[in-house]
């Protein structure tokens, strides 16, 4: 006759596969801090918003902040609290909500091509911003011309050879997803439409990669509900 297993021993096999299982990690709580525009923190709530990631989007005026910069490590914004500790510096916090998302590629190397495109917007968002400053109304448009003309051509052969050169630019920046160089790329290309709405049109595939980026489900859905601003 087969021998049977006791009702100890089941039990104690069964609290044993328990003990084996490890626990499931609660998700992150979020809390990013910046103030009532998009800039810094545009990119950050871009990528909670594609991975359908919760937060809370805290927005103070000046007032507030003013009470509030003594606590942040670097007097500065945005700042992002992630189970309540305190994190700073607005593109060292983009890199690791990339990274805990899944917007920073497949492998080192992929994360090396996304980090070397950002820095590149970075570089081509400089004398963008730089014109941005002019207070003087005719030297600014002036400068925005310039810009137009002379600069973003250039940047924009760049950019394009770089998407053309993945999966014949049907695509993304880097392997086959979405990652923080599209939508890095995205948040910068659609602020400076709104100071020419033409300038991207010699890049179709340009065009074509900021409307995939534009239908993605959440980031859609953000678009639609943002607080409208003026930067």
């Amino acid at each position: 006759m087969a021998a049977t297993t006791s009702t100890a021993a089941k039990t104690e096999v069964k609290a044993t596969a328990a003990a084996a299982t490890p626990a499931k990690k609660a998700p992150n709580t979020y809390k990013l801090t910046y103030f009532n525009v998009r800039a810094l923190a545009e990119p950050i709530r871009l990528m909670f918003a594609a991975a359908g990631v919760e937060y809370t989007d805290e927005r103070v005026d000046s007032k507030a902040w003013e009470g509030l910069k003594a606590s942040t490590p670097f007097g500065q914004l945005p700042v992002l609290e992630v189970n309540g500790k305190v994190l700073a510096q607005s593109a060292a916090i983009a890199r690791f909500v990339a990274r805990e998302h899944g917007f920073n590629g497949a492998s080192e190397l992929e994360a090396f091509a996304i980090d070397s495109i950002v820095e590149g917007i970075n570089d081509v968002r400089k004398p963008f911003n730089d014109a941005r400053q002019i207070k003087d109304e005719t030297e600014r448009k002036a400068k925005f011309a310039a810009f137009f003309k002379d600069v973003w051509p250039t940047w924009g052969a760049r950019f394009n050879a770089i998407l053309a050169a993945n999966n014949e630019g049907k695509g993304f920046f880097v392997g086959n997803k979405l990652s923080y160089a599209d939508i890095y790329f995205f948040n910068t290309v659609t602020f400076a439409q709104e100071f020419d709405a033409t300038f991207l049109s010699a890049h179709p595939l340009l065009v074509g990669l900021i409307e995939r980026v534009r239908a993605v489900p959440g980031i859609a859905a953000w678009l639609a509900k943002r607080p409208v601003t003026a930067v």
